[in-house]
């Protein structure tokens, strides 16, 4: 392990100490929780709807005590539980002042993105799936005139 790395201390160390072993802990004492707002997106890897994305700029932030804060957190959530509908983003956005028509503008944007993605995909795929075919008779013909 890098000295450096076990040697660093924390700003928001509570204390550092060392064990028995010659192992050293560090302890938290608070968390920073920094809040922004939900804005549209424009990833194309969603499959339905409008996506949304973190400002940039930061709303409010908080510190908590790291005992509060992990007696008060809700569960942790299962992956399938941290996908977002499309209806809940959209209701976000009208939420944050988006227009409706601003919303669908955006789907159309994306999904004219994602249809061009996926012809330069499948027009590349059809130039790499012919090229062998390309080199063995140019190969062929080379071969034949050379002689």
């Amino acid at each position: 392990m890098d000295e450096s790395f076990k040697n660093a201390k924390s700003d928001n160390s509570d204390s550092s100490e060392s064990s028995s072993s010659g192992e050293r802990r560090v302890s938290f004492s608070t968390i920073e929780i920094h809040e922004h707002a939900m804005i549209m997106g424009n990833s194309p890897s969603i499959s339905y709807g409008c996506p949304l994305e973190i400002d940039w700029e930061e709303q409010c932030h908080y510190s908590v005590d790291v005992e509060e804060y992990e007696e008060t957190r809700p569960p942790r959530r299962i992956r399938d539980q941290l996908a977002m509908p499309g209806e809940l983003r959209e209701e976000v956005l009208l939420e944050s002042g988006y227009t409706k028509r601003q919303i669908n503008r955006q789907i159309s944007q994306i999904q004219s993105e994602r249809h061009h993605a996926s012809s330069k995909l499948h027009s590349t795929i059809s130039c790499l799936s012919s090229l062998p075919k390309k080199l063995i008779s140019k190969t062929k013909s080379k071969l034949t005139t050379s002689r």
